[in-house]
């Protein structure tokens, strides 16, 4: 990394002409007291802080990806349970999950920051992969494998797999 010395600045070019015109800003001298090393220090304290707050704005959407995950593991359960026994129990158990579910929204919506990360393509990743197991899960558990514990198993295995990984993702 190259050394750059701190050479000052022409203060019209700065806008920092006066302490006047902007009185709660720096000084210019302090400009030019700040030596190599210390600028270094400041700039890798603030590379330091940058992404120790990026890492912390993922929380709410690792929390997100887990509770999803876990809601949909007890649903997957529950439609192999209902479909080896009455069918019209399935009312039960996907009206929990949808409360459940919109809970779940809710508290993300609720304690995600104005300046988190969320939505990158990192969490879009996440997202269409439980998309995708999870219409696989319920596509499969209905339809072809109705009442097959093998594939509820591993419905629940995938799911469980996919929002832990997106969530480990999130906090990275």
């Amino acid at each position: 990394m190259p050394d750059h010395d701190l050479h000052p600045a022409n203060p019209q070019q700065t806008g920092l002409e006066s302490s006047d015109s902007h009185p709660s800003g720096p000084h210019l001298s302090e400009f030019q007291t700040l030596s190599p090393q210390q600028a270094r220090d400041l700039l890798r304290q603030a590379d330091h802080l940058g992404a120790a707050t990026a890492s912390g704005a993922g929380i709410p959407y690792a929390f997100f990806l887990l509770g999803l995950g876990s809601l949909c593991s007890m649903l997957t359960i529950a439609i192999y349970l209902v479909n080896l026994t009455e069918e019209r129990l399935i009312l039960l158990p996907l009206s929990v999950f949808l409360i459940w579910f919109a809970a779940l929204i809710a508290a993300m919506i609720m304690t995600v920051r104005v300046s988190s990360l969320g939505f990158t393509r990192r969490w879009r990743v996440s997202i269409f992969s439980w998309v995708a197991v999870w219409g696989v899960a319920v596509f499969g558990s209905t339809l072809i494998w109705s009442g097959e514990l093998w594939f509820t198993v591993l419905a629940v295995l995938a799911l469980i797999t996919v929002t832990v990984w997106g969530a480990l993702r999130e906090v990275r």
